[in-house]
């Protein structure tokens, strides 16, 4: 939540630039055990699929890139240029605060998460990051990306949660079609919020590297 909120396209190459320079500051290079989650599964999908060679494992948390079920009023204002900017400068902060209150009433997610995801709305710029985000990177289909993956044979964990309300009920089946190397764990009472839901779950699905 601290991360800036700069303007223009957030799309594929924005993302992976970022992480490019994120490994380079922390001296990372290869063999690496890539761990993302919703749209930070599809910036590592298509990270991974531009360097194989430097990915030992790919773990995605229910990922986007292989369909998803945006609410009507996030579809209007991603296919309304101008319309859908002032739609959601002027209700998209109350929107994304209700469905975070809801995740937390269907799933019980802890109240200082919905707390400071309510924070982040009415952080200036959050709303048009948000909206560019899902214009561009969440926009995008993966499955070339994936087809890639399976031909460099990079191993891959796909984890979903069978209630998931963000992520389309196929995109286990799409991955499967895709990359039929791929493991693949449907946690059935898990909604879009796993990761806090079902952390000790995950882990223990996550293969540890060797010690070296």
């Amino acid at each position: 939540g601290f991360s800036d909120r700069p303007r223009g396209p957030q799309d594929r190459a924005f993302f992976l630039s970022q992480l490019e320079a994120l490994l380079d500051a922390r001296g990372v290079g290869g063999d690496l055990t890539l761990v993302g989650y919703s749209m930070g599964g599809a910036i590592l999908t298509a990270f991974a699929a531009a360097h194989p060679g430097r990915v030992r494992q790919l773990v995605l948390l229910a990922p986007a890139g292989l369909g998803q079920t945006p609410p009507r009023l996030a579809d209007l204002a991603v296919r309304l240029p101008g319309v859908g900017d002032w739609l959601m400068a002027v209700i998209g902060g109350v929107v994304l605060r209700r469905m975070a209150r809801a995740a937390d009433r269907a799933y019980g997610l802890p109240g200082t998460l919905i707390a400071a995801q309510g924070a982040e709305t009415r952080y200036r710029g959050f709303l048009p990051a948000v909206l560019s985000s899902m214009r561009h990177m969440l926009a995008e289909d993966l499955s070339g990306a994936h087809r890639r993956l399976a031909e460099a044979g990079v191993p891959v964990l796909a984890i979903w949660g069978g209630q998931d309300e963000v992520i389309a009920a196929g995109a286990g089946a799409g991955l499967a079609a895709i990359n039929p190397a791929a493991r693949q764990l449907l946690l059935p009472e898990a909604g879009h919020g796993l990761p806090v839901t079902h952390a000790d779950a995950i882990l223990a699905e996550i293969p540890a590297a060797p010690v070296q």
